[in-house]
């Protein structure tokens, strides 16, 4: 089942899994990996807190896609209520940051995409976001030069600082918030750098984020068909 509080590295405190918020196009070589403009404007989408996966837990890969794909990423975690916060303000809302993957469907995604419509099934299944351990935002201090790494088995992938996001963790606070209030216990994801690519059963991705953490996910394969005869 998916996780009901956030795992924080912080034994004195819990927070409840709230919203799970996403960015897309925050990383201009990846948008250009993508046939995207460099400068393509961000979008907001959601992903549902039953997509989460619980801690140690494996991704099964989904039985409808030829094509699912990695994505590291910082996620946020909001630590306070907030509504039309200002870029000034938006720090002081930071609980914490921790590694994320946020799998996708890709070709779910370029169907979708190319009818117009949003991208939830190619961002929503069973397993689609891991989230590591939080680490409180003053342990961090300024993130903007950390640097995010994805490994598949082991072999590098990704690589880029934090300061390559096209918009900061400030400015995506205030634009989330311009149109809902942020509740404690919602996560931001802030987007991929360039370096995506497919995983398949038997392998282990790995996002580690410098001076944040590590988070891990082996993919297995499907589960058996519901309609298989019981023993």
């Amino acid at each position: 089942m998916p996780p009901a509080f956030w795992n924080l590295n912080a034994a004195d405190e819990t927070i409840p899994v709230r919203n799970l918020y996403a960015i897309g196009w925050n990383y201009p070589l990846h948008n250009e990996e993508l046939n995207r403009r460099r400068d393509e404007p961000l979008i907001i989408f959601l992903k549902s807190s039953g997509s989460l996966l619980d801690a140690d837990e494996p991704l099964v890969y989904p039985p409808n896609t030829r094509e699912l794909h990695y994505e590291g990423e910082l996620v946020v975690l909001i630590g306070r209520d907030g509504y039309r916060v200002s870029e000034a303000q938006a720090q002081q809302m930071v609980w914490g940051y921790a590694p994320g993957l946020d799998f996708t469907l890709r070709d779910k995604q370029w169907a979708v995409r190319e009818k117009g419509q949003p991208w939830f099934p190619a961002k929503n299944f069973r397993g689609a976001s891991g989230v590591g351990r939080f680490l409180p935002a003053a342990e961090v201090g300024d993130y903007s030069g950390l640097r995010l790494q994805l490994f598949v088995n082991a072999t590098p992938r990704q690589d880029t600082l934090l300061s390559a996001m096209s918009h900061g963790v400030p400015n995506i606070i205030s634009l989330i918030s311009a149109h809902l209030p942020l509740l404690r216990g919602d996560v931001i994801f802030t987007g991929t750098p360039q370096g995506v690519g497919p995983c398949t059963p038997g392998d282990e991705i790995e996002c580690r984020i410098e001076r944040i953490g590590s988070l891990k996910v082996s993919v297995v394969g499907q589960e058996p068909s519901s309609a298989a005869a019981a023993p």
